[in-house]
């Protein structure tokens, strides 16, 4: 028996991170044995069965004799079923059945059912995006067809409906011939609230409004207080109509995202800022991410857009504390044993929380029923470096529905304010904050009030942050005395 051999390419998932993968088919003589090696999981080990059926049903035999199925790198778990696909094309090409010119230009990535059928599988859209970027063509199923179609000028995918389709069109595969396409169907934006949005009777505030106009332009993590049934849930999800459509490249990192994770329930982008809202008694594993198959957690669900810890009291210290390093880094690390992968966080951290354990401190409708050290402990199961890390504050006082106010276009107002400022406050906050224009008379207000109220670094940055961000909305080129004192207003004092 002659020895053959082939080399086809596809992926390997390390978090968010794609890497090259190589798929070597060795078929030599000697005693039968159908093996796979270079870390593979049982997912990858089951793919031998499928693929012994699937060629028997197109009428093909595997040669008695070793067949060893190499996926290097060989020192990086591997997991996933689109390995299925890579494999079955290695062995055609082993055994001469079927010739793919030019084969290292092509990423192979998709599982194969007993009929031989040609299944989507999860993070189709960031290996689009990994051959768009590095000149590959990539082979799957024609189920991934919308997907692929959301990346502009990228026309290099080859979309087949099973095995036998593939066989046919590479037995006649001429050099310089074009695989027809499935036809483009209508790519609609996905929005994550509907796009006739719910008019909204509420009053709001002027100092509301001010606080959230703030909070959207200048990106920054923020903590309600206020007793139950204050409207801070229902704050955060106006404040969240107020963020602008995501730009391109922002849209398809979401949506890779959410592709990886399995949750992309309707193939188009998502334009618009995700809100995530997980329940206080959720997992580090749900929050950060990670587990036995490694997935993104709610940090990396919510990146580009908002996360919303209501009832933040409730939620465990390791998780408080795990959430730190994502806020200064906007990405976070999972190191375990077998795997050490990163995901994106960029996140806007939003925060809601009663001011005590019984809910009712400060509030004019009931009494607060909860003794000093009741509300000592309470206050301290948020840590404070945590809390040092949300620039701004608000206790919210009641709000009463029924008043009518059309807040619906004060939205579309704000929002349309909040884009043409935006690249503005971008460029300034790169600005080290000896370079802001403000007066001398101001600087000196500012000093005598950091040294009066013992300001940390941190915190005296976040102030000159607040102060320019109000400069910008109310469209002054220097910033000013009151506008320092508005900043100090918002500015959070509620872990010092």
């Amino acid at each position: 028996m002659n020895n053959k051999f082939s080399c086809v390419k596809t992926i390997t998932f390390k978090g968010w991170n794609i890497l090259l993968t190589e798929v070597e088919t060795s078929i030599t003589g000697g005693l039968p044995i159908f093996s796979i090696v270079g870390l593979p999981n049982k997912t990858i080990n089951e793919s031998k069965e499928r693929i012994r059926a699937v060629l028997s049903h197109l009428g093909i035999g595997l040669p008695v004799g070793r067949i060893i199925i190499n996926l290097s790198p060989a020192h990086i778990t591997k997991e996933g079923t689109h390995y299925d696909l890579p494999i079955i094309i290695g062995l055609l090409v082993a055994l001469n059945i079927i010739n793919i010119p030019h084969i290292d230009e092509y990423i192979f990535f998709g599982e194969i059912n007993l009929k031989g059928l040609i299944i989507k599988t999860l993070g189709i859209l960031p290996v689009g995006i990994f051959c768009f970027k590095n000149n590959y063509k990539i082979l799957t199923s024609e189920q991934a067809q919308k997907e692929l179609s959301l990346i502009a000028d990228f026309n290099r995918y080859f979309l087949f409906k099973d095995i036998m389709n593939i066989i046919v069109f590479f037995k006649n595969y001429k050099e310089h011939s074009n695989y027809k396409k499935l036809p483009d169907k209508e790519i609609k934006p996905l929005y994550i609230f509907p796009k006739k949005e719910e008019s909204i009777n509420i009053y709001l505030p002027k100092i509301y409004k001010r606080f959230m106009e703030i909070a959207a332009l200048g990106n920054y993590n923020f903590l309600l207080v206020g007793p139950p049934g204050t409207g801070k849930t229902t704050l955060v999800k106006i404040f969240h109509k107020l963020l602008p459509l995501l730009k391109h490249e922002q849209s398809l990192e979401v949506t890779s995202l959410y592709s990886i994770a399995g949750l992309l329930e309707e193939e188009t982008l998502m334009d618009y800022p995700p809100l995530r809202i997980p329940h206080h008694s959720s997992s580090i594993y749900a929050l950060l991410g990670g587990g036995i198959k490694p997935k993104p957690g709610e940090v990396s669900l919510a990146n580009q857009g908002v996360l919303f810890l209501d009832e933040l009291s409730n939620f465990s210290s390791n998780i408080l504390d795990g959430l730190r390093e994502c806020i200064e880094e906007k990405i976070v690390r999972i190191s375990r044993v077998t795997y050490n992968i990163s995901y994106p966080a960029n996140f806007q951290l939003v925060s809601a929380m009663n001011p005590c354990k019984c809910g009712f401190l400060g509030s004019k409708k009931k009494l607060c029923v909860c003794s000093s050290k009741t509300k000592e402990i309470y206050k301290n199961k948020i840590s404070g470096p945590f809390l040092d890390r949300i620039p701004l504050y608000l206790y919210m006082e009641d709000i009463f529905y029924g008043e009518s106010e059309n807040q619906k276009e004060w939205i579309q107002t704000t929002r349309e304010k909040i884009v043409k400022l935006r690249s503005k406050e971008i460029t300034e906050q790169v600005i080290t904050e000896n370079l802001l224009p403000i007066e001398k008379e101001t600087q000196c207000f500012i000093n005598k009030y950091c040294e009066k109220y013992n300001i940390s670094l941190r915190k005296y940055k976040y102030l000159l942050r607040i102060a320019n961000t109000i400069k910008n909305l109310d469209g002054n080129d220097i910033i000013t005395k009151s506008q320092i004192g508005e900043a100090i207003l918002f500015l959070n004092m509620y872990a010092k």
